[in-house]
């Protein structure tokens, strides 16, 4: 098993090696966002409030929903709180390429089209 480290908020991830029912990742907070890699099957990357873990990259604010790119080795992730942005990450560096800002609340839910050239995004209207 496979987990980043951070202190704070942040995203976590987890190598899954056989079936598991269950997995305790010790959360302090709710787990907000999920989803698994498409080109490593044995990866989920998740994200949440604050809380320390192992092998995590620290964002800066809660992690609200999170999208892995199905053509390239990237991941977006979606926050909330002061400036709402959308965050690229470079996969497995985990190095932040591009940080999107406009959105007027956090934003929920990510999804892409089928080939992945698009993406579109769903917030709270305030």
């Amino acid at each position: 098993m496979l987990m980043l480290l951070t202190y704070g908020i942040g995203l976590w991830f987890l190598q899954i090696q056989q079936h598991v029912a269950f997995t305790d990742l010790r959360n302090t907070t709710a787990v907000r966002a999920l989803d698994w890699c498409p080109f490593q099957r044995n990866l989920l990357a998740s994200g949440g409030g604050n809380g320390a873990r192992l092998n995590s990259v620290e964002t800066g604010s809660q992690v609200c929903a999170l999208l892995w790119n199905k053509n390239e080795y990237e991941l977006f992730s979606s926050h909330g709180f002061s400036e709402n942005p959308l965050i690229l990450w470079k996969y497995p560096s985990m190095a932040k390429m591009e940080e999107l800002n406009g959105h007027p609340s956090r934003v929920l839910h990510m999804t892409q089209s089928p080939n992945g050239g698009t993406r579109a995004t769903a917030t709270v209207t305030p």
